[in-house]
């Protein structure tokens, strides 16, 4: 079974009919330690906008803030941080995006792990 320290998620969830499946599945395969990356469209709005069929861009989805967040946490993912993303002249794409960081297990799971395997 395969396992990655760092799982790099742009652009990608929206384009998928089944979003659920996909992070279940990315959760599965970050290692123990590791931290996944999210950038998806936002919306303005908390509650995420689900389409029918993909619209003209094949987003099946346009996720709300706070929803987003709470699918993270529903697929095992703890410690979810955003981070605003500013836009560069090189990279104009990227100008109000944020970067959700993802880690598998709060830092005090770890630690009491840590414990009690004598580490």
């Amino acid at each position: 079974k395969y396992s990655f320290d760092i799982i790099i998620c742009s652009h990608v969830l929206e384009h998928i009919k089944d979003d659920e499946k996909a992070m279940n599945t990315l959760f599965q395969t970050l290692d123990v330690y590791g931290i996944a990356l999210f950038i998806v469209p936002l919306s303005d709005k908390k509650d995420t906008e689900e389409f029918l069929k993909p619209d003209e861009s094949g987003h099946y989805r346009l996720y709300g803030y706070d929803n987003f967040i709470q699918r993270l946490f529903n697929s095992g993912f703890s410690d979810v941080v955003p981070v605003k993303v500013a836009g560069t002249k090189y990279d104009p794409y990227l100008s109000d995006e944020v970067l959700f960081l993802a880690k598998k297990f709060k830092i005090w799971k770890i630690i009491t792990v840590l414990r009690k395997t004598g580490v």
